[in-house]
């Protein structure tokens, strides 16, 4: 499906003009509405840019081993982490959820900013995340549609093609924490036939200490346990930019 043929060529012009790709690259802000196949270009090249650079920079956990604790202090080292908390408004599982969701909501983690949505255990993501698979990207909560099926329905505000470094700035500068909805499965071509699977935590993600909670879930689900240990200047808010009384006593780890 051709999303850039179902903008107009405001909304074209509003996504491509706000970009990262534009900013960073010199290009002249686009204005033209008389070549609307050359706005679809530019428009897909902005979006390409931001969707490759936050997953080309997510930290890789592909070298940590399952049953083992890793530290991760915020004063000496930089990272971009992918993250999500489950919510009482999903399925019992995550491979549950996920078959009911085309997209899931995440938030990227850095050592400035370590806010999150709220819930009782925080996964890291890294592996079958692809560029083709981002649906929305945003500098705070977008209030998306779980059960969106076109990413132009997951959420009301347009989304930000900004690129990874842009994206987390502009959240740490609201005090908040950014979103980036991302297909919940990944594909993959073997020969003619295409094999679906879901996306799964990497890691376990505990913020200064270790919960009950966190144990329990790094031992269910196999996966390593790091522990990030907030900087001076690390903003740690836990909070819903749109509350609701579900989410006070979250059930699910």
């Amino acid at each position: 499906m051709n999303i850039a043929s179902q903008l107009t060529d405001d909304e074209l012009i509003y996504l491509i003009n706000n970009s990262s790709y534009i900013k960073k690259h010199n290009i002249p802000k686009a204005q033209n509405k008389d070549d609307r196949k050359a706005l679809e270009q530019l428009y897909s090249t902005c979006r390409s840019y931001a969707c490759k650079s936050i997953v080309d920079n997510l930290r890789d956990f592909t070298e940590l081993k399952a049953g083992k604790t890793y530290h991760i202090y915020c004063d000496r080292e930089q990272f971009y982490i992918l993250a999500r908390v489950r919510t009482n408004w999903e399925n019992e599982t995550i491979e549950e959820t996920a078959e009911r969701r085309k997209y899931l909501s995440f938030t990227i983690l850095t050592e400035k900013n370590l806010s999150h949505f709220p819930g009782r255990v925080l996964y890291g993501y890294y592996n079958g995340v692809k560029p083709s698979m981002i649906g929305y990207i945003y500098s705070e909560d977008g209030n998306t549609q779980a059960y969106a099926k076109n990413r132009l329905d997951l959420a009301e505000m347009p989304e930000e093609l900004y690129d990874i470094e842009d994206l987390c700035e502009a959240a740490r500068k609201k005090e908040t924490y950014c979103q980036v909805s991302i297909e919940s499965k990944t594909k993959q071509y073997v020969g003619p036939r295409i094999i679906t699977s879901t996306l799964l935590p990497a890691v376990v993600i505990s913020i200064g200490k270790a919960s009950s909670d966190d144990i329990i879930a790094a031992r269910q689900r196999q996966v390593p346990h790091i522990i990030l240990h907030p900087g001076r200047e690390t903003i740690t808010k836990v909070h819903d930019l749109f509350p609701t009384p579900d989410l006070l006593s979250p059930k699910y780890i």
